[in-house]
C-alpha cells in the first residue's frame, strides 16, 4: 500500500524533533564550555580556559583513568558473554516479543531502574574498605555494570541470526562501552565518587562538576568530549551494522514504525 505525502511527514517527524533536539543541546555545551561559568552565570573569560583548565585538572585525569579502566574489563566482558550466548544455539526462534521465561527474568537486570539494582548491590559493596582498596571497588562497580549490560545479549539474539557471531558479538560490546561511558548513576549511587573523589568516572565526575561545584563551563567541556566520544562509538556501531545486511529484511508496519520512532525524542528529553 503506498504512503500518502502525511505518513512521510509523520514517519520523519520525531527524527527531526530528535535531530533539532541534540544539536540545540550541543550549540548550548558549546556556548557552556567557551565561558567560566559559576553557579550558572557566565562570567567573562578567555576562549578556551575552561577547556585547558579541564585539562590540567588532576581529579578530571583520575576520573579518566578509572573509566578507561571500568570500560577496558566491562566491554570485553560483555562481548565475551554476547560471543558465547549467540553461538549457542536457542531451542525456541528468536523474537522480539515472545520470550522463554527464563529469558524473560535473566534479562531482568538490564530493565531494573537504577537506585533497585544498586540497593541490590549495596549490602556488598559496603563491606568494602574504600580507602584501603580503591581500586577494587572499581572492579567491583564494573562488575555490577557486566551484571546490568548482559543481557543486551539476549536482546541481540533476533537481529544477530542472520550474521556473523563474533562481529554481533562486537556490536553488544559497543553497546555495552556506550552504556558504560554515560552511566553516573549507578557509581553515585554506591560508592558516591568517594574516598576522596577517587572513584569517580568520566561520567560522574562531570555531574559532580556540574550539581555540586557548580562549574557549568568546565562540567560543559567534560559533557561534550563525552558526547563526542560516544558519537564515535555510535558511528562504529552504524559501521559495522551497515556491513553486515540480513539477508531477510523484515519490513515492521507502518504505525510500528511511527510509534518506534516517536520513542528518539521522548529519551531524549527523559535524558
Amino acid at each position: 500500500m503506498r504512503r500518502g505525502p502525511i505518513s512521510h511527514i509523520l514517519l520523519r517527524l520525531p527524527w527531526a524533533a530528535a535531530l533539532g533536539l541534540a544539536l540545540a543541546a550541543a550549540a548550548f555545551t558549546a556556548y557552556m564550555a567557551l565561558m567560566a561559568a559559576r553557579d550558572g552565570l557566565p562570567a567573562g573569560a578567555p576562549p578556551l580556559g575552561n577547556l585547558l583548565g579541564v585539562a590540567r585538572s588532576y581529579l578530571f585525569r583520575h576520573a579518566l583513568r578509572n573509566t578507561l579502566l571500568m570500560s577496558g574489563l566491562i566491554a570485553p566482558a560483555v562481548g565475551v558473554v554476547a560471543w558465547a550466548t549467540l553461538r549457542s544455539p536457542s531451542p525456541h526462534a528468536p523474537s522480539w516479543t515472545a520470550w522463554p521465561a527464563w529469558q524473560a527474568l535473566a534479562a531482568a537486570p538490564l530493565f531494573l531502574p537504577v537506585p533497585v539494582a544498586a540497593l541490590l548491590w549495596q549490602p556488598l559493596f559496603a563491606r568494602i574498605d574504600l580507602v584501603a582498596h580503591t581500586d577494587g571497588a572499581l572492579l567491583f562497580l564494573a562488575a555490577v555494570s557486566v551484571w546490568r549490560l548482559w543481557p543486551l545479549s539476549l536482546l541481540a539474539r533476533p537481529w544477530a541470526m542472520a550474521r556473523p557471531t563474533g562481529r554481533a558479538a562486537v556490536m553488544v560490546a559497543l553497546l555495552a562501552l556506550w552504556a558504560a561511558l554515560i552511566d553516573a548513576g549507578t557509581l553515585l549511587l554506591l560508592s558516591g565518587g568517594q574516598p576522596f573523589n577517587a572513584t569517580h568516572n568520566w561520567a560522574s565526575w562531570a555531574w559532580q562538576t556540574l550539581w555540586v561545584s557548580r562549574l557549568w563551563g568546565d562540567a560543559a567541556v567534560m559533557l561534550g568530549g563525552l558526547a563526542f566520544v560516544t558519537a564515535l562509538i555510535a558511528g562504529a556501531m552504524l559501521f559495522l551494522s551497515q556491513r553486515t545486511p540480513s539477508p531477510q529484511p523484515s519490513v515492521a508496519p507502518d504505525r510500528v514504525r511511527l510509534r518506534s520512532g516517536y520513542v528518539a525524542p521522548i529519551g531524549a528529553l527523559l535524558a
